[in-house]
Parts: structure tokens; C-alpha cells; sequence
């Protein structure tokens, strides 16, 4: 008659849902020798709860409420992860106030979207003068592209503009080299040297790649925000003599744009 009993057991306040074929310990079994197969096929979630390859405890140990008042003389400074095509149309790019303190980094405001070549200078000049940064990492890519358009741009004449290009490790090309520059925050964030001002915007947008990067990049995907992250980590911690962490080499820094 379609009747089934003995499916719902009461436990004290609660209920325990008993299915034939996964016991309890089948269930344990699984959760802990096919973590992302479980969680998507028993728990109904695209993204495990802790994260992928990054962790969410790393995420909200991250999040710090010092005012920026806190950081007295430490100098904000600019990092870009322009992306566009040959056209100049809009496509996924993140800029990035970071500053360096006691050890740290911690990333002041950030601003990530799809925006055009133009749109890109007007947002990173706006975060360089409200920051008063004393400097700009600019990707030598996009700084070729920019100065095609204008020889004058604004983003070019800005205090400390530097140019930079991506100096990665044997086969570090392509989707392979954004994973590796991501890859390298991953001890960062498990040993707390970066922090997350927690006025700063678009929180949801960085949480969302945060948790759900695997530790690889494949064609189509977007992690814009976790590359300039990696970029800025990896540049002032070896300026600021954290040599540890400083391994993947960004050898166009210090470069000035003239």
C-alpha cells in the first residue's frame, strides 16, 4: 500500500532517518574516503560546507576589524589582475589595496568586476588617490594595451607605477602558471599571514572563489580575485623580508614606466 515503518525513529529531541542501504557507518565511510562526492550527493551541496582546497575556518580566521587609523605608517599599495581580450571589451579583472603590517598582509578594499580597458583606469586611479597609495603594480600586458589607447592614460602617471609580468616555475603556462601563483597563498591562509579588512567590499564575491577553487584553473573559469591576492602576497612578503613564502618569482617588479 506504500506504507513504510520503522523509516523515522525518535532519539531524545531528534529523529534519525534510517535507509537500508547506507547505514551510519557506510555514510562515516564515505564522508571520510570521498569528501566532495558525499557532500554533493548526500548533503546536496555543490561546494562542501569546509571548502575545497581552501579552507572556511582559513576564511573567517581571516576577517579583522582594525580600523585603518591601526596601521599608522604602513603604506597601501596597488595590484591589478587585468584580463581582456584583444578587442578591449569588458571581461573578468580585480583590483587590489594591500597593505603590509606586523607580519601580514592585509588587503584594505578590493574591486573585481568585468570592465573595459577604460573603466579599468578610472576605477584603479580612484583607489590609488582614496588610499593614497605609494604604489601600482600594473601587469606589462595590459600596460601596452593602455598606452595603445593613450599615451597620456592617467592610470600611466600615477605615484609608483610599476610594471610586472608573471615569472612562474617550469610549465608554469597558461591555466597551469594562475594555478600555481593561487596554489602559493594556500600556507599563507592555513598559518594566518593574510587578513581580510573587514570593511572592505565585495566580501561575497571573494568568499565564492575561495571556496570554490579546487587547486587547479581550466579554461572558461574565473578566479580573478585569488590571482591578485596571490600576486600582492607574493610581492610584499618578499619586499617585507618574508622570504618563505616568497618562491614564485615576479621578476618585472620595480620596473618603472617611463
Amino acid at each position: 500500500d506504500g506504507i513504510c515503518t520503522g523509516l523515522v525513529k525518535p532519539l531524545g529531541e531528534f529523529k534519525t532517518l534510517n535507509c537500508p542501504n547506507w547505514p551510519l557507518h557506510a555514510l562515516l565511510f564515505e564522508r571520510f574516503t570521498n569528501y566532495h562526492a558525499f557532500e554533493q550527493q548526500m548533503q546536496g551541496r555543490i561546494v562542501p560546507k569546509e571548502g575545497n582546497y581552501f579552507h572556511l575556518e582559513d576564511w573567517e580566521a581571516s576577517i579583522v576589524d582594525l580600523p585603518l587609523l591601526e596601521y599608522g605608517s604602513s603604506a597601501m599599495e596597488e595590484f591589478t589582475d587585468p584580463a581582456f581580450g584583444e578587442s578591449g571589451k569588458g571581461s573578468d579583472s580585480a583590483l587590489l589595496v594591500a597593505t603590509w603590517y606586523m607580519g601580514e598582509m592585509h588587503i584594505i578594499q578590493l574591486k573585481a568586476g568585468k570592465f573595459g580597458t577604460t573603466k579599468q583606469e578610472v576605477e584603479a586611479v580612484k583607489l590609488h588617490e582614496d588610499y593614497g597609495c605609494i604604489s601600482i603594480h600594473l601587469e606589462d600586458n595590459f600596460a601596452q594595451m593602455s598606452r595603445a589607447y593613450d599615451r597620456n592614460s592617467p592610470i600611466m602617471q600615477l605615484r609608483g607605477m610599476r610594471l610586472f609580468y608573471q615569472k612562474l616555475l617550469p610549465g608554469g603556462i597558461g591555466n597551469n602558471g594562475k594555478a600555481q601563483r593561487i596554489n602559493h597563498i594556500q600556507k599563507p591562509y592555513r598559518t594566518r599571514r593574510i587578513k581580510l579588512h573587514r570593511d572592505c567590499n565585495q566580501q561575497e564575491d571573494f568568499q565564492k572563489q575561495f571556496l570554490n577553487y579546487r587547486g587547479i584553473v581550466k579554461t572558461g573559469e574565473s578566479w580573478d580575485i585569488l590571482d591578485v591576492v596571490a600576486t600582492a602576497y607574493n610581492y610584499l612578503s618578499k619586499k617585507h623580508g618574508s622570504g618563505r613564502e616568497g618562491k614564485l618569482d615576479q621578476g618585472g617588479h620595480g620596473k618603472r614606466f617611463g
